[in-house]
C-alpha cells in the first residue's frame, strides 16, 4: 500500500514550524532553517562547555561531530578535486578550505566571546595541516579564474559550507514583535519553566506541587508529583539533566522519555527560588541575596539585593549574572563587578528575567502586567507584551524564536518572536 506523504512536512522547519528559510541539511539528512540551526548549535555548544565536540541533531538526536565534520568533508572535497581537477583548481580549493577553517574558528570565538568555551582540538592529518598552514602566497597562479565543480563536487562543497557559522548581527529591539500563539492551563500558579534540548517544555506548577511536561506544539505529555513539596523554578544544565528549586534546597533530575528521575540533592540555603546555570556554576536567587554556587553546592560568590520579594535570575552567554534589585535589573560579572543596571518606570514589581544571545534583556512586570525588553547597548527599551495577567516568569526555546510567559492565574502563554519590516 502506498504511504501518503504530508507535503507540508517536507517544507516545514522542525524547529520553528514555519516554511524553510535558507534551508541547511545535516549529515543525517534532516533539514532546518539556517538561522534556526545556527542558534541551536550555539546554544548546544555553550551548554556543553569545554567538552563540546559537536551537537545532537534537533530532530533525530544523532550526534553531529561538527568540528570533525569540517575536517572530514574538507578532506573529501580536496581528495576529489585532486583526482578530478586541474592543478589550478586544487590550489584554489586548498586555499578556500584553509580560509574557511580559520573563519569558522574566529567566528565562534567572536560569538561566544571566550575562546575557552570551545575545545578546538581538531584531529588533522598532513593534508589538512597543509590546508591550514601552507600555501599562503598565490605566487604566479591566477586565482581570479572561476572554479567549476562537477555536481558531486558542488554537493560536497555545500555540505562543508553549511557548518561555517557567520557572526551574529545584533537586532533592533524596537522592531521586535510578538504574536500570541496559544496557551496551556495546568491549573494553579506557574512559577518556572525551561525548554529541554529536545524541544519539550517543563513547567513548575507551584500550587499543584507538580512538574508538567509538554511537547513542542504545547500538548500535555505527563506530570510528576514530588514529595519535596512546591517546585519553584527550573533550569537545564546539560542535554540530560535539569535542576529544580524547592524551599529547602535544589534537586538534580535526569531527563528520561516519560519521567524525570531524581539523581541527587544539591546543598543550598533555605528559601531558594530563581535558578540559572553556566557550565561551571549554579545561580540561585533568594529574597535578600543571590548566590553563585559550584556544581556541588559550595558558595563561591554572593550578591546582596533589596529584599521584599523573590528573585529570579538569568545568565548570558558571556557568563554575566542578571537579577532583580528593587526596581532595577542588575548585571554583574562573577567577580562581583557591576556591568549594567536597567530600569523602566512602566515596570512594577519586577520578577521573571531572561537574556537572549544578543544580550537583550526581557523582564516581567508582575504588578504592571507587562513584559519589557531592554536593548543590549542600553539605549532603548520597549513594552513587548501588555495586558498579560500577573506574569511571573519568562523564557525562550533554544532558537529564541518562541517566548513563553508563566502567570499566576492564566497558565502559560506562548508567543512567536519576529522582526518587523
Amino acid at each position: 500500500m502506498a504511504t501518503k506523504i504530508d507535503h507540508d512536512d517536507l517544507v516545514t522547519c522542525p524547529i520553528c514550524y514555519e516554511q524553510f528559510t535558507n534551508p541547511k541539511c545535516l549529515p543525517c539528512n534532516h533539514t532546518f532553517c539556517h538561522l534556526c540551526l545556527k542558534s541551536y548549535i550555539i546554544t548546544q555548544l555553550v551548554g556543553e562547555g569545554k567538552q563540546a565536540k559537536g551537537f545532537p541533531c534537533p530532530e533525530a538526536k544523532e550526534r553531529i561531530e561538527v568540528f570533525q565534520q569540517n575536517v572530514k568533508k574538507g578532506k573529501k572535497l580536496l581528495k576529489t578535486v585532486q583526482e578530478q581537477g586541474s592543478p589550478k583548481q586544487v590550489f584554489i580549493t586548498t586555499e578556500k578550505l584553509k580560509m574557511q577553517l580559520k573563519q569558522h574558528i574566529d567566528s565562534l570565538q567572536t560569538e561566544l566571546n571566550n575562546a575557552s568555551f570551545i575545545d578546538y582540538n581538531l584531529r588533522t592529518d598532513d593534508v589538512i595541516e597543509t590546508i591550514r598552514n601552507n600555501l599562503t602566497s598565490v605566487a604566479e597562479v591566477d586565482i581570479n579564474q572561476t572554479l567549476v565543480l562537477s555536481s558531486s563536487l558542488k554537493e560536497i562543497s555545500d555540505i562543508v559550507n553549511c557548518f561555517f557559522i557567520k557572526e551574529i548581527e545584533p537586532i533592533d529591539v524596537m522592531k521586535l514583535e510578538v504574536h500570541k500563539e496559544h496557551s496551556v492551563k495546568p491549573g494553579g500558579e506557574i512559577t518556572g519553566g525551561t525548554y529541554l534540548p529536545d524541544g519539550r517544555l517543563v513547567l513548575c506548577c507551584l500550587t499543584n506541587e507538580k512538574l508538567q511536561v509538554y511537547d513542542k506544539a504545547g500538548n500535555f505529555l505527563f506530570d510528576t508529583n514530588y514529595k519535596e513539596g512546591y517546585p519553584r523554578d527550573i533550569c537545564c544544565i546539560s542535554s540530560s539533566e535539569i535542576l529544580v528549586s524547592f524551599s529547602d534546597g535544589i534537586n538534580k533530575y535526569e531527563i528520561q522519555q516519560n519521567e524525570l528521575k531524581e539523581k541527587e540533592k544539591i546543598s543550598s540555603k533555605f528559601g531558594a527560588w530563581g535558578l540559572a546555570a553556566t557550565k561551571d556554576n549554579i545561580i540561585v536567587g533568594y529574597t535578600t541575596e543571590v548566590d553563585v554556587l559550584s556544581m556541588d553546592g559550595q558558595v563561591v560568590q554572593n550578591f546582596s539585593r533589596s529584599g521584599g520579594f523573590v528573585s529570579y535570575v538569568a545568565v548570558s552567554l558571556t557568563g554575566y549574572v542578571y537579577y532583580i534589585d528593587g526596581n532595577d535589573v542588575v548585571c554583574k560579572a562573577l567577580d562581583g563587578r557591576e556591568v549594567r543596571r536597567l530600569k523602566n518606570p512602566k515596570l512594577q514589581r519586577l520578577l521573571g528575567i531572561a537574556v537572549d544571545k544578543y544580550d537583550n534583556v526581557y523582564v516581567c512586570g508582575n504588578r504592571s502586567n507587562n513584559i519589557c525588553v531592554f536593548s543590549a547597548d542600553d539605549s532603548h527599551s520597549k513594552m513587548l507584551v501588555t495586558n498579560v495577567n500577573i506574569p511571573i516568569n519568562i523564557g525562550f526555546n533554544s532558537t529564541e524564536t518562541r517566548l513563553y510567559v508563566c502567570t499566576k492565574r492564566d497558565g502559560c502563554h506562548f508567543y512567536s518572536l519576529k522582526m518587523s519590516d
